[in-house]
């Protein structure tokens, strides 16, 4: 296998773990959050499907995150050393990653908030429980923004290089 076949399946795997778990983000808020929500009145149904549906996410996400950035990591520094333009890439894969930071500096309190509340050791009503996915949804949506936005920038690069 050549060195540019190497690359190539290097940036598509980035880029296509990028497409990936931008699709899959937005599914959770479009398609997932209101089956949650339809659950309703009792909070703890609703409660208790967003709860799978975070962990999952949860166990899932950052991996995928790590991956893609690691994959156009990978392919900028090679473009690097090859004096050929890098930072796209470098920037499409920081971009999946930034899902990351995003959730801890945005998503947090609300988080605990949804997980205490599924948990338990704090009651809410129906109402609340409503506001907080929805506003976890909205969140969500713009978290999948970050992988879409590397996807875009990390195929316009691999297609001009």
């Amino acid at each position: 296998m050549s060195l540019d076949t190497l690359n190539t399946a290097i940036t598509a795997t980035g880029l296509l773990g990028c497409a990936w778990w931008a699709g899959a983000v937005a599914s959770i808020s479009l398609y997932a959050v209101p089956a949650a929500l339809s659950t309703g009145p009792e909070p703890q149904y609703a409660l208790r499907a967003w709860t799978e549906v975070y962990n999952r996410g949860a166990a899932t996400g950052p991996p995928i995150a790590l991956a893609t950035f690691v994959s156009l990591g990978v392919v900028a520094y090679r473009q690097y050393q090859e004096r050929k333009p890098w930072k796209a890439l470098l920037f499409a894969g920081a971009s999946s990653l930034a899902i990351v930071p995003f959730t801890i500096i945005f998503m947090a309190t609300t988080n605990h908030a949804l997980t205490a509340a599924a948990g338990g050791s704090v009651k809410i009503t129906w109402t609340e429980t409503q506001a907080l996915i929805e506003k976890w949804k909205v969140l969500n949506l713009i978290r999948g923004l970050m992988p879409l936005t590397g996807c875009l920038v990390g195929t316009y690069a691999a297609l001009t290089s």
